[in-house]
């Protein structure tokens, strides 16, 4: 369901919660597995993973950002000195606490210890405009907001402003920010809240309203953030479907390669949470870094979309001539269909992976379909894609679509138009709104076309106003003149976040195709645009 504002807040008695010294934690009796010990809580609770990293990963390595690594035992402790650090705060049963950050070890401490003292991380995306998270917090009324340097002016700004009436605290994610708080002394830091003795037991949970624990923000059909509830089950179901069809063990070493605000990464790190796989940690997604950092540390298994195996697969030929890389076993893909080049070039590359495809939705907390296209231990695998010779219109696995007499889900369309691009979603009419304040437009149509890249790449087709013309040719002297770069700076000026504005403009010289309703036909102007730009490639 969707989420406005979270009611039925109540603050968590303290006498409810239970104490020991963190040196302590050894004396208390854990499973050996870290859901075999179900049965004695009432309801599920995502920090239950915990238990297995302080017991059975308790001395290993089990996060590593840059030059940072964290036992187990060293990443329980971070999680239970938060936590106590937030009960002493003032945070309350069902309060939201707002994420806005890079990936890292500490993005993990936060959305665990959030979780642990009965409160709801809603992560926004490091991406939006300012206005974009403003709205989005409106929307669920966090009590603490918690940035990184890269949205630190996210704070000061809603600080300054009272923009956010729910807003009581600000919190630094990184120690590096300390000499910024010291400056701006209404912020805290991560290790100011640490900074005590005394730690909530493992054994002690708190749960909000509805059993919520994490609140992901999806664009909607508007392309405005909308927020999606998720429970504990929801977390915990969606893990243990990963763990059974991937094969996600505690031995795997798993790259994060999509953001921590999206529900893929988000639900990928909670399996291998519960696993007990080591997490390695990367700010952002970066193909040369990625390939090093996969040799470097074993990596095993990571989740991606097609832009981002593309960029792979060019970086790799580039920076190693194709070398292969063997460590890897196990590859996820999400966000739009592998083509049948990406995947023969993935699978040259990842020789030893087996390459899987999934289809899901924020609302459904991630994958809901899951499809093996390539498997290198099984000879059906090897020689065909798709699974039979038979030639299918559209992509495998999305929203609308129909089943093959093999069971296999073919995309046919996207609801409402919308486009999928590099793992992002893109409503085109927030971006057809956004070109119309232009004086020099008459009316535009905002479509996908695909890319072997980005899944599909936003396409706007205008019209231009009397008196107005085309040209890529920049001209500061003439006032009514439109090109590409005049429009991409316009959107930049309208605050659209960067991966909706339209990589390639069409002028359009007559009226936009018309259903009887009066509604553009996107598909037919979607047909005239792929034609016009396959008689562009072929006179090159």
């Amino acid at each position: 369901m969707y989420c406005h504002v979270i009611n039925g807040r109540t603050r968590i008695p303290s006498s409810s919660i239970s104490h020991l010294f963190l040196g302590d934690v050894q004396n208390i009796a854990f499973p050996d597995l870290p859901f075999s010990g179900m049965a004695n809580y009432s309801r599920p609770h995502i920090c239950q993973c915990l238990i297995q990293l302080a017991t059975i990963k308790r001395n290993v390595v089990v996060t590593v950002y840059g030059n940072r690594k964290r036992t187990g035992q060293e990443f329980v402790d971070g999680v239970l000195s938060l936590a106590a650090g937030m009960i002493r705060l003032g945070l309350c049963n069902g309060d939201v606490v707002s994420i806005a950050a890079l990936n890292s070890d500490f993005f993990l401490e936060w959305l665990l210890a959030v979780a642990l003292v009965g409160g709801i991380a809603a992560p926004l995306n490091y991406r939006w405009s300012l206005k974009e998270a403003k709205m989005a917090m409106l929307l669920v009324e966090p009590v603490l907001l918690v940035t990184d340097e890269t949205c630190v002016s996210w704070c000061i700004d809603v600080q300054n402003n009272g923009d956010i009436p729910s807003l009581k605290w600000c919190v630094l994610m990184e120690s590096t920010s300390t000499e910024f708080a010291n400056e701006h002394n209404q912020f805290l830091t991560t290790e100011m809240l640490k900074q005590h003795e005394m730690a909530p037991s493992l054994a002690t949970y708190a749960w909000a309203p509805n059993d919520a624990v994490v609140i992901c923000f999806t664009s909607g059909t508007t392309g405005r953030p909308k927020g999606v509830t998720i429970s504990h089950m929801a977390f915990i179901t969606q893990s243990l479907a990963k763990i059974a069809i991937v094969g996600y063990g505690e031995d795997d070493v798993y790259l994060h390669t999509s953001p921590l605000v999206h529900i893929g990464g988000l639900s990928s790190a909670m399996a291998m949470l519960m696993v007990g796989a080591c997490h390695i940690l990367l700010p952002k997604f970066d193909a040369e870094t990625a390939l090093q950092v996969m040799e470097q540390h074993r990596v095993t298994c990571f989740i991606t979309v097609p832009a981002m195996m593309a960029d792979l697969i060019c970086v790799n030929r580039t920076m190693k001539n194709g070398a292969q890389t063997h460590g890897v076993r196990k590859i996820l893909n999400g966000g739009g269909s592998l083509s049948s080049e990406l995947l023969k070039d993935a699978a040259k590359i990842f020789p030893r992976a087996k390459i899987l495809s999934a289809y899901g939705m924020t609302e459904a907390c991630s994958s809901l379909t899951f499809m093996t296209l390539h498997d290198p231990t099984q000879e059906s695998y090897k020689a065909t894609y798709p699974l039979n010779n038979q030639p299918k219109q559209g992509i495998c696995v999305g929203d609308i679509g129909a089943f093959d007499e093999f069971g296999n889900l073919w995309l046919i369309g996207r609801s409402n138009g919308r486009i999928k691009t590099g793992g992002e979603n893109v409503y085109p009419e927030e971006v057809e709104a956004v070109l119309l304040k232009h004086t020099g437009i008459i009316s535009a149509v905002v479509i996908g076309v695909i890319d072997v890249r980005l899944g599909e790449m936003v396409v706007a087709c205008v019209r231009l106003k009397e008196n107005w013309i085309w040209s890529d040719f920049e001209n500061r002297n003439r006032g009514f003149k439109l090109s590409s770069e005049t429009l991409k700076h316009h959107c930049r000026t309208q605050n659209l976040t960067g991966f909706k504005i339209p990589k390639r403009f069409v002028r359009w010289e007559k009226q936009f195709p018309l259903t009887t309703t009066g509604k553009v036909k996107r598909d037919e102007v979607r047909r005239e645009v792929m034609s016009h730009f396959q008689t562009l490639t072929s006179s090159l």
